[in-house]
């Protein structure tokens, strides 16, 4: 009887403290937001709670860091059940959804956190400045599996690494050095560190309607693309990145990130995008894209 009574009185200090601390967060008060009489609002912790939840997710849609978004996301989901919690009435439903998604991604910032802590141990020097260069959005274990489907070359002077209008058999990303493009034998661009060579090719074949039909096989080179001066790539067989990108999605939608970003650069600072030479060879400049 007496352990009885204990764990009543108990219980009734902590509903007790439960009230107090609801009617605390609850309760409106006026906080200054700008200088001025007109700076206070009159609001509840409660609230702040639900306005921070939203800043936090809104955030997040701005970040491709996968970890940062990760744990924006804990941050806001937390404070949505802070707001969701302390009012008249509990709001259950979404609290519980929320709680499930806040430990779905503390499980994910703590699974990126060790593959980023990991990384130093497998990751060379190279690889992480292609890594933060290209691939940043995609997860280091994805990463991973991409660079062991490829492997570090040096390259000669002269050597070509696209031949118009023959197949594609590789695709490389120029790391150091810089390479020539050449359409109909005229030198119509020049390609430098940082950028893909032959990824336009595996794009075209694994985009459109009929991309399954495509994907398994290379299509041919718009432009012959030469070493200008000696060069350090890291290269995908044309045929086995095409099956990898097949198979895994995350590194499918990474790679796709990485040459779109890389076709924006090329836009950018191509030499003939000018509006004389596209009206007069429009496919000058497509083919300077390489």
């Amino acid at each position: 009887a007496s352990a009885s009574a204990s764990a009543s009185a108990s219980a009734a200090t902590a509903t007790d403290a439960m009230r107090r601390v609801n009617a605390f967060m609850v309760r409106e008060r006026e906080i200054r937001v700008f200088p001025g009489a007109r700076g206070r609002v009159a609001t509840s912790l409660s609230s702040v709670a639900g306005h921070v939840s939203f800043l936090l997710l809104g955030y997040s849609y701005m970040t491709s860091d996968l970890l940062t978004l990760r744990a924006l996301a804990v941050g806001g989901l937390s404070a949505a059940v802070v707001f969701q919690y302390f009012r008249d009435v509990p709001l259950w439903l979404p609290i519980r959804w929320n709680a499930l998604f806040v430990a779905i991604n503390v499980f994910w910032v703590a699974k990126l956190y060790y593959d980023e802590y990991n990384a130093e141990h497998w990751c060379t020097t190279e690889e992480r400045s292609l890594y933060d260069r290209h691939f940043s959005h995609m997860a280091l274990n994805s990463f991973r599996t991409l660079l062991k489907h490829g492997k570090w070359r040096d390259i000669e002077r002269g050597f070509e690494f696209t031949k118009e209008g023959k197949m594609n058999e590789n695709v490389h990303v120029l790391i150091d050095g810089s390479a020539e493009v050449y359409v109909g034998g005229k030198s119509v661009n020049s390609i430098d560190a940082g950028s893909f060579i032959g990824e336009m090719s595996l794009m075209r074949s694994i985009a459109g309607s009929n991309a399954k039909k495509q994907s398994k096989r290379p299509r041919a080179a718009s432009a012959t693309v030469v070493a200008a001066e000696r060069c350090r790539v890291f290269s995908w067989d044309d045929g086995e990145l095409r099956q990898l990108i097949q198979q895994n999605e995350q590194i499918k939608s990474g790679v796709q990130a990485a040459f779109g970003v890389g076709l924006a650069e090329k836009l950018l600072t191509t030499r003939v995008m000018s509006t004389k030479v596209f009206a007069q060879e429009p496919q000058r400049v497509s083919h300077a894209l390489a």
